[in-house]
C-alpha cells in the first residue's frame, strides 16, 4: 500500500472511532443548566443532585463525561466494568 492510502485508511479509522467514543456521546447529550439536568431536549429538576451509574467497557469514560457535564450537581457515581 502507498503511504497516502495508509494515511487515508488511518484517517477513516480515527473518524469512525471518534463517532462511537462513549465519553463524547455522553458529553454531546448531557448538560447541567440552571439547576436542571438536560438530556437532549428534556429537562429534569436536580436540585438534590444526581447519582450516575454506567455499565460496560466504556463505563469509566461515560462517568467521567457525566461528571464534567454535571459539575457540582454530580453527587456520586459508580462505573461497573470487567477490567
Amino acid at each position: 500500500m502507498s503511504a497516502r492510502l495508509i494515511d487515508l485508511v488511518e484517517l477513516c479509522y480515527r473518524a469512525a472511532i471518534a463517532r462511537v467514543e462513549a465519553g463524547q456521546a455522553v458529553a454531546a447529550h448531557l448538560r447541567h443548566d440552571d439547576g436542571a439536568l438536560v438530556i437532549g431536549e428534556r429537562r429534569y429538576d436536580v436540585a438534590h443532585g444526581v447519582y450516575v451509574i454506567a455499565i460496560g467497557k466504556a463505563a469509566p469514560e461515560m462517568i467521567g463525561a457525566a461528571e464534567c457535564a454535571l459539575g457540582p450537581a454530580c453527587i456520586a457515581g459508580i462505573a461497573v466494568t470487567k477490567n
